[in-house]
């Protein structure tokens, strides 16, 4: 993956968790339809989970996060 600057362009990026088995990748998207993998790591966890969503600032600069269209599947 490259820069933050090209990781976030324009207002919104979205962002996909997707879990299959032990994998867990994450993949991000500019335009909710062409989707590039960031990451894959393999972790151990329980068949049955609970998830939430969290939005955490690290800058010094103000950040406002807003969530839409959040969707989870299970398949």
């Amino acid at each position: 993956m490259g820069t933050l600057d090209e990781f976030f362009q324009g207002r919104s990026t979205w962002l996909r968790l997707e879990r299959r088995g032990q994998k867990v990748t994450a993949s991000y998207s500019h335009d909710g339809k062409d989707w590039t993998a960031a990451k894959e790591i393999t972790v151990e966890l329980p068949k049955k989970i609970q998830i939430g969503v969290s939005a955490v600032n690290t800058s010094t600069k103000p950040f406002k996060a807003e969530f839409e269209d959040l969707k989870l599947t299970v398949k």
